[in-house]
């Protein structure tokens, strides 16, 4: 019988927990793609989020080929020095600290791929080709890839929030 009763009392507490939990949730969110822009800020916020992920496009498709005739680490220094060159200024500050984060992981790679000046490909083949040496190297460039990755992420998600792209799955 006493089992039972905490049991109740423990289920009660769980709901009310699930129910505010649920609540908050509700509370927060943000507008989605299919309920439209509720203020023309946002609105202006989704055109900024788009001007600035075709900028990065168009700043990842040129790093990526330019490992072809640059060290990798010179085309990164390129991309970088891109994002700082692009405007956010009609971007909400959630995203611009995802993007931020996002180059600081790109230049916080620049020290790990120093040690590669020679390797030339298209970006996607010099991480294979650098994956290849195995051991350490790998485990290393995992962690940078994980990074980039993450961060990524983390744009993407913001983007989402704000219905200026449909959220990965």
């Amino acid at each position: 019988m006493i089992y039972r009763r905490r049991r109740t009392a423990l289920t009660g507490i769980a709901g009310a927990t699930v129910l505010i939990g649920l609540l908050a949730s509700v509370c927060q969110m943000k507008r989605t793609p299919e309920s439209g822009p509720a203020t023309s800020q946002e609105s202006d916020y989704v055109t900024a989020i788009h001007d600035v992920l075709s900028i990065d496009g168009e700043l990842g498709m040129q790093r990526n080929r330019a490992t072809e005739t640059e060290s990798i680490v010179s085309s990164i220094r390129a991309y970088v020095a891109g994002i700082d060159g692009t405007d956010f200024s009609g971007c909400p500050e959630d995203f611009t600290e995802a993007f931020r984060w996002h180059r600081d992981a790109w230049e916080k790679s620049i020290a790990f791929f120093e040690r590669f000046p020679s390797l030339r490909g298209e970006m996607h083949d010099v991480f294979e080709a650098i994956r290849s040496e195995g051991g350490e190297t790998q485990t290393e460039l995992e962690r940078v890839e994980a990074l980039i990755w993450d961060s990524w992420a983390e744009v993407e998600a913001v983007a989402a929030d704000y219905g200026a792209i449909e959220p990965s799955r």
